[in-house]
């Protein structure tokens, strides 16, 4: 949940030389590849803007000691938003982050909107919230064009640019399943299986 604790993490597999991996499925989706292709190729220009929101019904009241085992809308899903902004500028480090919230009665951020000013003249704001439906979805905008994550951001199977949309269907399933997309996750999977048959 915190700096320390993902280093420790980082210390663990080193010593044990073991795999390890951030389980952000996001990145896996051929949407995403395709946008970070994209992006390579200066396909919108030199990246201006980032806005991404994301928000559901995460009915927080009746989960107990949500505060301490890390339940928020930040560490629930505001992370998809923060990590998607990350990507789009190459893991640039924010040189300004600003952030409000509002908590709820047990201290728990419910709702909050942040903004990340990057060294490359780049603006990214995020909202993310626990406590209701948003459109989620996210805009790139570049100076030559945009690119556009429709709702399901976090697990997309549209990539719009500069209005020219593309669908990314995904594998069919055989078995019911509780989250949207969530049979996405095999691509995140097929990477992990990549990964350690090549040693890493």
């Amino acid at each position: 949940m915190n700096l320390k604790e993902v280093q420790e993490l980082i210390s663990a597999a080193r010593e044990n030389k073991v795999f390890l991996m951030e389980a952000f499925w996001t990145r896996f989706f051929p949407a995403i590849r395709q946008m970070r292709t994209l992006l390579a190729q200066d396909t919108v220009g030199d990246i201006i803007a980032v806005n991404v929101e994301f928000g559901a019904n995460i009915d927080y009241p009746r989960k107990k000691h949500v505060k301490e085992t890390g339940c928020s809308s930040l560490l629930d899903i505001g992370c998809y938003c923060v990590q998607l902004a990350s990507m789009v500028f190459k893991g640039e480090k924010p040189q300004l982050i600003q952030a409000t919230g509002i908590l709820n009665e047990q201290g728990v951020d419910e709702m909050m909107s942040i903004v990340l000013k990057f060294p490359s003249k780049g603006l990214a704001t995020c909202l993310c919230t626990g406590v209701t439906q948003l459109p989620s979805r996210a805009l790139i905008i570049g100076a030559k064009g945009y690119i556009e994550l429709p709702f399901t951001m976090w697990c997309p199977t549209v990539l719009v640019v500069n209005g020219q949309e593309t669908q990314y269907p995904l594998p069919s399933a055989s078995h019911p399943l509780n989250y949207i997309n969530s049979v996405g996750l095999r691509y995140e999977a097929k990477e992990v299986r990549q990964c350690l048959l090549k040693g890493m």
